[in-house]
């Protein structure tokens, strides 16, 4: 179908019901709408298996590790076939992490576009960085609010779904507690990565804040980019734009009050805008793909041979 110049697409496809737009054709020129539609594949190839070098992501992590634990036992406490989706969730997480560490080596232009785009996004914001850096001091009670939602958001959808699991022995819903913990996870991960490959100085390093990278440095004055903390909001976000079963309105809320993390981490004066930025797309991306391998319905980036764009599928 046509509209003022722009194609949509409406079809059914194996039993789903897919809308798609189309921001661009790769190879050929995309208009300023493609900026703003954020590849769900972004920075999946910093997802590498290596140790957590910061203390900071590492007691982040920990956060998680505990409420899946905790999800983990009153799981096996409950029947066979609940210790099945255990299992089951075990699995899953290998294939996934499998596949985003080398997402890149089975990318196609529609791929490669989304990445680039985040890069470009990124790149973008950093020219705000000197002025957001001058721009508010102070203590806020909206960074207050930030800072606790990044950890409290994927910790409490875990502890949620897994209590309804076990209360309910509803076994999708224990499978959306692991989907949560693992984007966490997962999000968490990328970001440690990222840290120590960068090196980049934070605002408030004594001496050394101009923002520069040292790859390779594991000192906490110099991990500031990604964002550990809006990566973690975001991966909440990316699970809920691809899950069918959640409020429609889940995801904007969710969306909302990650940008809010993504103010407290800048007011702060721990992380730059840009950090802020490559973060909320990597939880983002994360998020979305961890929840789309399990679930073909939501919102998420289009990726198919002939053109990219942003896709709305449901299942019946």
């Amino acid at each position: 179908m046509e509209n003022g110049g722009r194609r949509y697409v409406a079809a059914h496809q194996n039993g789903d019901f897919i809308v798609r737009l189309p921001c661009g054709q790769p190879g050929k020129k995309n208009n300023s709408l493609s900026l703003f539609c954020v590849g769900g594949h972004f920075a999946v190839s910093s997802l590498l298996s290596t140790p957590m070098f910061r203390k900071g992501i590492l007691s982040i992590w920990l956060v998680f590790v505990l409420a899946t634990g905790l999800v983990t036992g009153l799981t096996a406490s409950i029947s066979t076939a609940s210790a099945g989706v255990l299992s089951d969730e075990a699995a899953q997480w290998g294939s996934d992490a499998k596949t985003l560490a080398t997402a890149p080596l089975s990318w196609e232009k529609p791929d490669w576009f989304w990445f680039e785009t985040g890069i470009a996004l990124t790149a973008a914001s950093s020219l705000l960085d000197r002025r957001l850096y001058r721009q508010w001091n102070g203590a806020s009670g909206a960074a207050t609010f930030g800072n606790g939602w990044a950890l409290a958001a994927p910790a409490g959808a875990v502890l949620f779904y897994g209590m309804q699991g076990w209360l309910g022995d509803d076994n999708r819903a224990l499978r959306t507690a692991g989907m949560f913990a693992e984007a966490a996870t997962f999000s968490v991960l990328a970001a440690g990565v990222l840290k120590v490959a960068t090196g980049r100085e934070r605002p408030v390093a004594p001496g050394t804040n101009n923002g520069q990278f040292h790859p390779g440095n594991i000192g906490d004055a110099r991990t500031s980019f990604p964002s550990g903390h809006v990566a973690l909001a975001f991966s909440v976000v990316g699970v809920l734009s691809a899950h069918r079963d959640m409020p429609w309105w889940s995801a904007p809320v969710a969306a909302v009050a990650g940008v809010v993390t993504m103010f407290a981490r800048i007011r702060d004066k721990r992380h730059w805008a840009s950090d802020t930025v490559a973060a909320a797309l990597i939880g983002f991306g994360i998020g979305n793909f961890v929840a789309s391998q399990r679930d073909s319905s939501g919102f998420r980036p289009m990726m198919v041979s002939d053109a990219t764009g942003i896709e709305w599928r449901m299942t019946f």
